[in-house]
């Protein structure tokens, strides 16, 4: 089995995990921290479905990271766990595939229903993440003339 950009991302998690049981956070690494086991299991179960290539990963983890310096500006909501990355990544998603973001959009309004969620930076992190690639896209299809659609 080759070893895949998603998957030593999900290494870097369960080391983060290990090593920093505290949480301590920063903009920049926030992603890699996670507040349990079971926070850590969902993100990489949902990161191993989603298998991101290595650019869109690096977009995903720049605009997450946007998305917690505006979210710790507003609401002074400490974060941490890859979920606002993985929000940005399917955000990529829909406007590869063109579909309508409000159910994802409606399932971030109801998991800020839990308890301990920090539903703004989803919010954020999906809505910019549907901008950032809009305009990817738009570049890419200039450059290339494919529509647009093509593999990352």
């Amino acid at each position: 089995m080759r070893i895949k950009a998603y998957h030593i991302l999900a290494i870097i998690c369960v080391i983060s995990y290990l090593i920093t049981p505290d949480g301590s956070d920063s903009s920049f690494t926030y992603h890699f921290l996670h507040a349990n086991v079971f926070h850590l299991i969902a993100n990489i179960l949902a990161l191993l479905a989603f298998k991101p290539r290595v650019p869109t990963i690096i977009i995903a983890l720049f605009v997450a990271s946007f998305a917690y310096l505006i979210d710790f500006h507003f609401f002074q909501a400490r974060t941490i766990g890859l979920s606002a990355a993985l929000m940005t990544m399917y955000a990529r998603k829909y406007i590869a595939w063109k579909k309508s973001p409000l159910p994802t959009i409606y399932a971030i309004f109801i998991l800020g229903l839990l308890p301990h969620i920090n539903w703004h930076i989803h919010l954020l992190s999906f809505l910019l993440g549907l901008v950032v690639w809009h305009i990817y896209y738009k570049i890419k299809h200039s450059v290339d003339g494919n529509n647009g659609r093509g593999h990352n």
